[in-house]
């Protein structure tokens, strides 16, 4: 899925001369600076988010706050230098990259070590059990806005309005 939607995010926003990509009365960047940072901002999301959670992970409610004061930032960075149906999926592709990650880097190799502890005879390490559910956890809390940016490109209720970040923030802490 994550797959076909960066071929979709390459197809639609970033060719076509950023038709869908820009929207002039939010900001005058050139087609090339907008996928720039477009790529950019996708790119140090993941970094960001996984340094939150790395380095404040043991905490209850610290890195959550965190996340979300995160994904408001990148809303409104995304909402003030693209158009809002682009800042809409942007939010969107994020939060999918950010689940696929979690998948890949810290879920798959957490229980992968904790079948070779076991195949080998040796006590299994269950932080790593633990590490990787909190992941799970977050994946799961990630779907729902991942989907309602998905669909809301075909809803130019949502994006279109001039209430966009609130109605986008309401939807994912829904």
């Amino acid at each position: 899925t994550l797959i076909s939607g960066y071929f979709l995010l390459g197809l639609i926003y970033y060719s076509a001369g950023g038709h869908y990509l820009i929207d002039t009365d939010v900001s005058s960047l050139t087609h090339g600076q907008a996928v720039l940072l477009s790529i950019t901002g996708l790119v140090l999301s993941w970094f960001i988010y996984d340094g939150i959670w790395r380095f404040f992970g043991q905490r209850n409610t610290l890195p959550s706050l965190f996340t979300f004061f995160l994904i408001l930032g990148a809303s409104i960075f995304f909402i003030n230098n693209l158009s809002g149906r682009a800042a809409y999926i942007h939010v969107g592709i994020m939060l999918a990259t950010w689940m696929v990650l979690n998948v890949w880097v810290h879920i798959i190799p957490a229980q992968k070590k904790m079948l070779q502890q076991a195949e080998q005879g040796e006590a299994v390490d269950h932080s790593l059990g633990a590490h990787g559910g909190k992941r799970s956890k977050q994946n799961n809390y990630f779907t729902l806005p991942v989907i309602f940016t998905m669909i809301s490109n075909h809803y130019p209720q949502t994006y279109g309005h001039e209430l966009l970040l609130p109605i986008l923030l309401l939807l994912i802490l829904l």
